[in-house]
């Protein structure tokens, strides 16, 4: 079985041909946008490396793409300061998660209202997000909210806890030295206890001025 796909757009200019054409009239920028849910389900993960020598390539209308596929976007300003060739050799030879499942799971009170990154939330179950493809430089972030008007558990005993859980695929070389590579599926999981300010001086030096 594939367990993802890599697909690699090397630009010199804004793609000109067929139906993600962003020259002429009859372009569609909102056509990139529909295709990163099919590649994210089809687990494509899609990188952009573009050369630009002071000119647009169209770089914005195909980021929807590899945000949502967890691919990367380089873009060079000249070929003389182009760094393509390393960049695709660090890109093969990085650790990554493919086909990856990430739970979030709150005490009562809370749950998570938005999440952010390369990362797409599934249409049946909630608190549930798909993330095509990451490695070591990948990050997320959430936004959580309260459950009622009453807020948190009043008792100060009692304090809120966050827990992940992220299921992914992973290609490692084999145990048995002869050149070859395993498919192994992992999951890690990671519990948070988070403390509550209940005075306002306790709030205050964790807040940021600005």
């Amino acid at each position: 079985d594939i367990v993802c796909s890599r697909a690699m757009l090397l630009l010199s200019g804004p793609p000109n041909h067929g139906e993600g054409s962003l020259a002429g009239p009859s372009r569609d920028p909102g056509w990139y946008g529909r295709q990163s849910s099919i590649c994210s389900d089809s687990n494509v993960c899609v990188d952009l490396y573009a050369i630009s020598p002071g000119r647009s390539i169209g770089c914005m209308a195909m980021l929807p793409l590899i945000r949502a596929t967890g691919g990367q976007l380089m873009v060079y300003s000249s070929i003389e300061d182009c760094t393509l060739p390393q960049d695709l050799y660090r890109q093969a030879q990085r650790d990554q998660g493919y086909q990856g499942l990430l739970r979030i799971r709150c005490s009562p009170g809370f749950e998570v209202d938005t999440g952010f990154g390369c990362l797409r939330e599934d249409d049946t179950y909630e608190q549930l997000y798909h993330i095509t493809c990451c490695d070591a430089a990948s990050s997320f972030s959430f936004d959580f909210k309260y459950t009622s008007a009453s807020g948190l558990n009043s008792d100060p005993d009692v304090y809120p806890t966050v827990q992940a859980a992220y299921a992914y695929t992973c290609v490692v070389p084999s145990p048995n030295g002869d050149g070859s590579y395993d498919v192994q599926r992992r999951i890690r999981i990671e519990t948070a206890r988070l403390d509550v300010g209940r005075f306002s001086y306790e709030i205050m030096p964790t807040a940021r001025p600005d």
